[in-house]
């Protein structure tokens, strides 16, 4: 998505219309801190300010319209617009519809699933960090919600399993060591593959789903 290998995302249209869509007070982030999209958004009437970057980038773009958000008050349930129909766009759907939201979802393919989601099985398996802070902390309770997320779809669209996961070189091992010394799950989540082979890597609870049927649920 970065400016120069995707220009069109980045055009002066695009950020006068996005400018035209924001109310007084909205705001906008952005991980780029290239100096052209800052000129870009300065001219399409947005406030423009450099921001500390994240992941070890120096600097990224933060931008606001003029003005102070409008006070709450009653009014129709929020519109959200989710992009693609897929097992992730899915569970997003069903997270802001349980919230009151009307939900818009959006499948360029024109039928759910017909992405990567129309494999015939995924395996949901964690990601995680050994570290203790808000990106770790996200990793794992996106990881316990998907797991209790699963375990109420209808018989047959998903079964729980065990995923062992090898350590891919010394920083991967050392990694996974960190997790087991201290982890962030019961040991029934998450456990030594081999407690006798310590460089045998992780064993985590997980899920094989079956996308269509999910879907279909």
């Amino acid at each position: 998505f970065a400016p120069s290998r995707n220009p069109e995302m980045w055009t002066d249209a695009v950020f006068a219309h996005l400018r035209r869509l924001s109310a007084p007070g909205a705001r906008l982030a952005t991980y780029t801190a290239a100096g052209a999209v800052r000129r870009s958004l300065a001219a399409a009437g947005f406030e423009v300010r450099r921001m500390p970057g994240h992941a070890g980038k120096r600097e990224r773009l933060e931008a606001s319209v003029p003005g102070s958000a409008p006070a709450p008050g009653r009014s129709s349930p929020p519109r959200v617009a989710i992009v693609g129909a897929g097992v992730a766009g899915a569970c997003a759907a069903r997270a802001f519809a349980r919230r009151g939201a009307e939900t818009l979802v959006v499948e360029a393919g024109g039928a759910i699933g017909c992405g990567a989601s129309g494999n015939p099985l995924t395996l949901a398996s964690p990601r995680l960090d050994a570290g203790d802070g808000p990106a770790a902390r996200g990793l794992v309770n996106a990881w316990l919600a998907a797991l209790a997320l699963y375990r109420t779809l209808p018989a047959g669209c998903a079964a729980p399993v065990e995923a062992i996961r090898r350590p891919r070189n010394d920083e991967d091992a050392c990694r996974q060591a960190r997790l087991l010394a201290d982890p962030p799950v019961e040991a029934h989540l998450l456990r030594a593959a081999d407690p006798s082979n310590p460089g045998a890597g992780l064993a985590a609870a997980a899920v094989i789903l079956r996308p269509e049927q999910a879907l279909a649920a």
